[in-house]
């Protein structure tokens, strides 16, 4: 799976450099945007009872905000995250947890470069609200069962307007610990439409 994660990625940076030789107008700065990425989650703790542990794998999700100028913007997003399997004596790949995600509410910062403005370096800073559910006789960290928290959240990135509206984007994402509940970490690449 991580090497179709890894496969995913490297297309994806290869259309951008493509895309990156065409050039036009100055784009627009402001305005509501959708965007849906994927890539590679990680919930950081260990199950138990089992060995082998898999918390780290395909997550996907998507955000909706508004950019108010070049430089700010704002958004709220959700992130389907990995479920968590372990070894057990008897099977391997047991579901100890799903149904596992992570939304959040974050202030974007943004740093425009290129001609027209057509790159962005960006972070984002905010809250998150993160949902584990542990199956019947798994625990991690203390949680059993379905724990829900609040925790700071952010995340930093890199956009190119491939299109005057159209951007493709990579990011890197995490939470702190709240609540037992161990830090996520994301690392996506997406595509994002501007209405402007």
């Amino acid at each position: 799976m991580i090497r179709k994660i890894l496969f995913s990625l490297f297309v994806f940076a290869l259309s951008a450099a493509a895309f990156a030789a065409s050039s036009y107008s100055q784009i627009e700065t402001h305005g509501v945007y959708i965007d849906g990425r994927f890539g590679y989650g990680r919930i950081n703790g260990t199950p138990t009872p089992g060995t082998n542990a898999k918390n780290g794998d395909f997550a996907w999700g998507g955000d909706i905000g508004y950019q108010i100028n070049p430089y700010f913007a704002f958004d709220g997003g959700a992130m389907i995250m990995p479920k968590i399997t372990v070894d057990t004596t008897t099977a391997s790949s047991v579901t100890a947890a799903d149904t596992n995600y992570l939304t959040d509410v974050a202030l974007k910062g943004l740093l425009p470069f290129g001609s027209g403005q057509r790159g962005d370096l960006y972070a984002k800073l905010g809250a998150a609200y993160m949902h584990i559910d542990m199956k019947d006789g798994y625990s991690m960290n203390g949680i059993t069962g379905n724990k829900s928290a609040f925790s700071p959240y952010g995340a930093v990135g890199i956009s190119w307007a491939v299109y005057p509206n159209i951007r493709i984007f990579a990011q890197a994402e995490s939470t702190l610990k709240a609540r037992s509940i161990p830090v996520m970490y994301l690392g996506t690449v997406g595509l994002a439409y501007y209405f402007y």
